[in-house]
């Protein structure tokens, strides 16, 4: 078991955040640099599928195995982790209707709007997977940690 998985997703959660916050304020600007905008955009997109694929392959199936051991009920932990398609699906949507700077700058009102939208899905969802997921696998660790 990998004592430092929510370390691990914690610090992508907060690159996440730090690549949206800077194509946020990029976008705001009078006159953005796309290219800056686009790599931003591209960094948090990459960030995000390492974190999913993290989560998918690790955490989740861990988590699962940890509530199953503490005879626990694993099913609204796997129900809250098979709801993130919810919101890979409108994420990938907006990274693929923006995906080019001619995109976005033919759209900037637009874009400017449904980056606020999938903003604050994104960081609806860290929030309650940090307070509601995680917090099952730190009192799992705690838990250990005081019997050994």
């Amino acid at each position: 078991m990998t004592e430092n998985l929510i370390e691990t997703l914690n610090q992508q959660h907060d690159h996440i955040k730090e690549e949206m916050m800077h194509v946020e304020r990029e976008a705001a600007k009078k006159e953005p640099d796309f290219d800056v905008l686009l790599a931003h955009m591209n960094e948090f997109e990459k960030v995000l599928v390492e974190h999913l694929e993290l989560e998918d392959a690790e955490f989740y199936p861990q988590l699962e195995i940890i509530l199953k051991k503490e005879h626990e009920d694993p099913t609204e932990i796997i129900e809250f982790g098979k709801k993130m398609v919810a919101i890979t699906i409108p994420v990938k949507e907006f990274l693929k209707k923006y995906g080019t700077r001619e995109n976005i700058e033919a759209n900037l009102d637009r874009f400017r709007r449904d980056l606020v939208d999938i903003m604050t899905q994104v960081f609806m969802r860290m929030s309650s997977e940090t307070v509601f997921v995680h917090s099952h696998w730190i009192h799992y660790m705690e838990k250990n940690l005081n019997n050994k």
